[in-house]
Parts: structure tokens; sequence; C-alpha cells
């Protein structure tokens, strides 16, 4: 959880000497790069041949054979699968047991079953996208919008908000009532420098006095 506002703010401007807006401007920037850089280093570390999703599974994805005459939990047949390699697309079964994929293939001849199955004949199977930048905070904290069903029916399962400097607060009490009512996207919350710099100094235009900054 994050830390309370208070919190926040002093390990933010720890020298009130220092101008807010550039400090803000300079750690928002080195925190960025940081941010940008994992993502690299993955893709550069794994193996680009393979899809992402293969790569990030592959510890818990048991073999092909394994799913032998099993039954499982969803099976998606007859789409199109894209899963972001840069190979070509092709026409393959993907097989989920739980939150995990465990089979991509030919479900007919591994003989397996779905609880639940999908014909996607004529559709695309693929990763879920990530949205980068969304303003959907007020609807993930609506009740009677939380599920975010404008980016699902888009293929959108995660999404970045409190974009533009803008966001709540307390980061920490908005999370936890995400988690207690759920949303249906997965999503990734901002803490808006706009936001911290107001509850700091307000609308004025100036910097931040050793009382502010405390």
């Amino acid at each position: 959880m994050f830390p309370a506002t208070k919190s926040i703010i002093a390990a933010t401007l720890p020298n009130a000497n220092f101008q807010l807006p550039n400090l803000i401007m300079r750690r928002f920037c080195f925190r960025f790069l940081i941010a940008l850089s994992f993502p690299l280093a993955l893709a550069t570390l794994a193996d680009l041949n393979r899809p992402l999703t293969q790569v990030v599974l592959s510890a818990q994805t048991p073999t092909q054979a394994s799913v032998r005459g099993q039954q499982l939990d969803l099976l998606i047949l007859h789409g199109r699968l894209v899963d972001g390699s840069g190979k070509k697309p092709r026409i393959v079964d993907v097989g989920i047991r739980g939150d995990r994929i465990v089979f991509v293939g030919d479900a007919r001849k591994e003989n397996a079953s779905g609880a639940r199955t999908i014909d996607a004949t004529g559709l695309v199977v693929a990763p879920g996208f990530i949205d980068a930048h969304t303003h959907t905070l007020g609807d993930l904290s609506d009740p009677n919008k939380k599920s975010n069903e404008a980016y699902l029916m888009q293929g959108v399962t995660t999404v970045i908000t409190g974009n533009d400097g803008g966001s709540v607060l307390n980061i920490g009490e908005t999370l936890r009532k995400w988690d207690e009512q759920g949303i249906g996207t997965n999503a990734i919350l901002l803490a808006g420098h706009g936001t911290i710099r107001g509850r700091v100094l307000g609308p004025a235009d100036g910097c931040a006095t050793k009382r502010r900054a405390a």
C-alpha cells in the first residue's frame, strides 16, 4: 500500500530549498525512465521469437501431453491467434485452467475438452491490450460503472489512470476500495503531481515554504 498523503509529500520534498515544480518534474522523469526500462529489459532478456505470454507463463505451463484427455475450465476453439511474437496469425485452440493458459494447439488431437467452450471461428484471439492513458478513475470508483465494459469490449484488460497530473490524494484508500468492490479490468493508479502540488501549495504560483514542505 502507498503511504499516507503527508508521507508522500514529505518524501517528495526532502529539501524546501528546491523549487517544487522543478523537483516534481525531475522525480517524474526519473521514475518514468525506471518504469520504461523494466519492460524494455524484459523484452531484451526474453526470447523475442516467443510470445511474451509464453515467456511469463513458461514456469507454470505444462507440456502439451499433460492435457491429453483432460477437461479444461475453458476451451477457445478455432480462433485466429495473434500472440504478439511477430509470427503470422494461425488457427489454433487455446485452453485455460484457472487463470492460466495451459494449452495452445489442436484440442481434437489432444482429446481435450472444456467445461465451457467458445467457438471463435472468424474471430481473433490475442493477449489483452494495455491502455496507458485513460481517464477511468471515476468509472472504476463508481459501483455502477466499475466493470469498465467500454474497455473490455475493445480487448483492453489493463488501464492506467490518474494521468495528466490529476489523481486522488489517498491512493491506498482508492486501491482498497477497488479490491473490496471489484473492478472489471486490471488498473494502475498514478499519483498525480498536480494533485500533490495543489495539496501543498494550493492554487498559488510559487515555491514551497519550509512549513508547507514539512
